[in-house]
């Protein structure tokens, strides 16, 4: 197995225990995901975004040091009416802010 496909596992592994069955979980491409939260304010999507990093910093301690997972989050909160459109390029703009500050591209 690649050591992308094991990353990617590694990171479905995490992504199971920190979100519920209802969320949609998508690879946009890359290391970019988009995660569907229904019902889920914006308040819990910045808990839920620091349990995923706090998972990754876990599952790193028990990996080897060429397995170290890295992941940059962006989040956006739709309500009723709100266009979704508009969320996912907040979310992407927050995740390039991320990267930014973590100095990755």
């Amino acid at each position: 197995m690649s050591v992308g496909a094991v990353a990617l596992k590694h990171m479905a592994n995490i992504f199971k225990k920190c979100f519920r069955p209802e969320d949609v979980i998508a690879r946009i491409g890359g290391d970019e995901f988009s995660i569907l939260l229904p019902n889920v304010s914006e308040n819990l999507s910045k808990q839920l975004k620091q349990r995923v990093l706090d998972q990754v910093a876990l599952d790193n301690q028990s990996n080897s040091k060429d397995m170290q997972l890295s992941i940059s989050i962006g989040y956006g909160t739709a309500n009723k009416g709100d266009l979704l459109a508009n969320e996912f390029k907040l979310a992407d703009e927050r995740m390039y802010q991320e990267k930014k500050r973590k100095g990755r591209k």
